[in-house]
C-alpha cells in the first residue's frame, strides 16, 4: 500500500508543502502567497473542509 497523497487545499493539485502557520497545504510559491494573504476565518473554513480545523493565534 502507498501512503495517501497530500492535496493542495486551494488548487486540488498534489501538495508537497504545507504552511506551518496556517496548516494549509499548498502546491507552489504562487499559492503560498495566496495562503498567507487569507484572513483567519477563510483559513478555518479550508481546514474544516478536510476536518483539520484548529484555532489559530
Amino acid at each position: 500500500m502507498h501512503p495517501c497523497k497530500k492535496i493542495c487545499d486551494i488548487t486540488g493539485f498534489e501538495a508537497p508543502y504545507y504552511d506551518p502557520r496556517t496548516n494549509l497545504r499548498y502546491a507552489n510559491a504562487e499559492v503560498f502567497k495566496l495562503v498567507r494573504s487569507l484572513p483567519n476565518d477563510h483559513v478555518q473554513r479550508y481546514l474544516a473542509l478536510r476536518n483539520a480545523a484548529i484555532v489559530l493565534k
